[in-house]
C-alpha cells in the first residue's frame, strides 16, 4: 500500500528541481524589471548622478573654440562657484588666470591683477558660458535627455531657434565630454576630467 502511495507523489529530487526552476524564473523576471538591470539607468538618474559629481571638486582640460579662435585652459573647481581657469594657449593668453570666488572674478596675468563682478564676466566669455552650462546641468531643469552608445546628450531648447546649448556627458563617469552653444557659435571640448 505504501509503495502505491509513494508512486502517486513526486520524488524529492523532482520537487527540489522544480523549486530551483521556479526561483530562477522569478529571479530573471525581477532583474528584467529592475531600472538598473544590466547597468542601464534612465536619463534622469544619469543626469542626477552627473549633477552631483559636477557640483563637487574636479579638474579638466578645456578647448574653447569660437569661430576661428581657440584657447586651451586648465580648469580646476573646488566646488560650484569657486574655480580657476588657467590659460595655456594661444601664446597671447598663456599665463592668464581667472579665479572665481564669492561672486567676484579675479583676473591676473604675470603679477598684474584686477577684480570684476561676475555678471559682466558671464555674458562675454567662453569661460563664463562654461560655468553657466555647469550651473544649468547641476540644476537639472529644462533638458531634453537622450542616451546612446555610452553618451548622455542633454539639450536645452530655446523655442523655435537652435538650442541654447547641448551637453554630452559620459554615462559611466558623469564627466562632461563636450558643450556646444549653437547660437553663439561656441564649442568647448573637455578632456582629462578628474574627480578630486
Amino acid at each position: 500500500m505504501l509503495q502505491k502511495l509513494s508512486h502517486c507523489f513526486c520524488s524529492k529530487k523532482f520537487l527540489a528541481l522544480l523549486l530551483v526552476l521556479i526561483l530562477l524564473i522569478g529571479g530573471v523576471f525581477l532583474l528584467c524589471k529592475s531600472p538598473v538591470a544590466g547597468g542601464k539607468e534612465s536619463c534622469e538618474q544619469q543626469l542626477a548622478r552627473a549633477a552631483a559629481n559636477l557640483s563637487g571638486a574636479f579638474s579638466a582640460t578645456l578647448e574653447i573654440k569660437y569661430d576661428d579662435f581657440a584657447a586651451n585652459v586648465q580648469y580646476e573647481q573646488r566646488y560650484i562657484g569657486d574655480s580657476t581657469f588657467r590659460f595655456t594657449s594661444p601664446p597671447s593668453l598663456d599665463g592668464f588666470e581667472l579665479t572665481i570666488a564669492d561672486g567676484a572674478v579675479n583676473l591676473s596675468y604675470r603679477g598684474l591683477g584686477s577684480t570684476m563682478n561676475t555678471d559682466q564676466f558671464f555674458s562675454a566669455s567662453g569661460a563664463g558660458m562654461f560655468l553657466t552650462a555647469l550651473e544649468n546641468i547641476i540644476s537639472q531643469q529644462g533638458f531634453v535627455c537622450a542616451e546612446e552608445n555610452g553618451v548622455l546628450t542633454l539639450t536645452m531648447p530655446a523655442g523655435e531657434e537652435e538650442p541654447t546649448f547641448l551637453a554630452q556627458l559620459d554615462t559611466q563617469s558623469g564627466a562632461i565630454i563636450k558643450l556646444e552653444f549653437p547660437q553663439e557659435n561656441v564649442s568647448i571640448n573637455v578632456s582629462d576630467f578628474t574627480m578630486q
